[in-house]
């Protein structure tokens, strides 16, 4: 069910960035053919080739970042330089495809591409923003977490959970700690509860509904 979900959400983000970026590709159209009336073209239907060709490159860049990955545990700031290293690497090879690929471009400014990249980065940073803060709203609402389950009951599982803890943005749930081997036996850790050792694994992440795979 998990595993679904996270495909559907994926889904859904590349529909997304698929429509902003055909969002900004037109705010360059439109604030291009103002600015600079004697150098552009004024029919849409010039540029959209680019557009046909931007829209599957910017997946596969993206891809190659690893933009459709969880980003639960990921800052802002860093998916700020994830968006902007993509696009500035898909405009750069746009331009390079559009002179050999498309004749009919090769008289459009470069500004107009300079453009695009500039909104495309603007609109893309603000749609990811805001759906980390829509996001957050669901998780503070106990909506869209996931369980987790902690091995051990050391030190460094006592950082981890609290680390966790205080990290609500992530939207993560610490179900319970399993004990190694070598552990006392012990039925609570902290305020969590210890629900078995290392060797119940399989079935505490089954009864938790945490993704696992032996």
């Amino acid at each position: 069910m998990l595993r679904e979900k996270a495909l559907l959400f994926r889904k859904l983000n590349i529909a997304l960035d698929a429509f902003v970026t055909a969002l900004s590709f037109y705010a360059s159209f439109i604030i291009f053919t103002f600015l600079w009336p004697k150098t552009a073209y004024t029919d849409l239907l010039e540029y959209l080739p680019i557009l046909y060709f931007a829209l599957p490159l910017w997946y596969i860049i993206f891809r190659i970042n690893r933009m459709y990955e969880s980003h639960r545990t990921i800052s802002t700031q860093k998916v700020i330089r994830i968006i902007t290293k993509s696009v500035v690497e898909g405009i750069v090879l746009l331009i390079l495809i559009s002179f050999f690929l498309f004749p009919k471009t090769q008289s459009i400014d470069r500004m107009f591409y300079l453009l695009f990249g500039f909104f495309n980065i603007l609109f893309l940073i603000s749609e990811r923003i805001l759906l980390k803060q829509f996001l957050y709203t669901l998780r503070s609402r106990g909506y869209n977490f996931r369980n987790v389950l902690i091995i051990g009951t050391g030190n460094r599982a006592k950082s981890l959970a609290t680390r966790i803890s205080a990290q609500k943005e992530w939207g993560l749930n610490i179900y319970g700690f399993l004990t190694q081997d070598d552990e006392e036996d012990v039925n609570v850790f902290q305020e969590w509860e210890v629900i078995g050792k290392l060797e119940d694994l399989h079935e505490a992440a089954c009864t938790a509904a945490v993704p696992y795979s032996a």
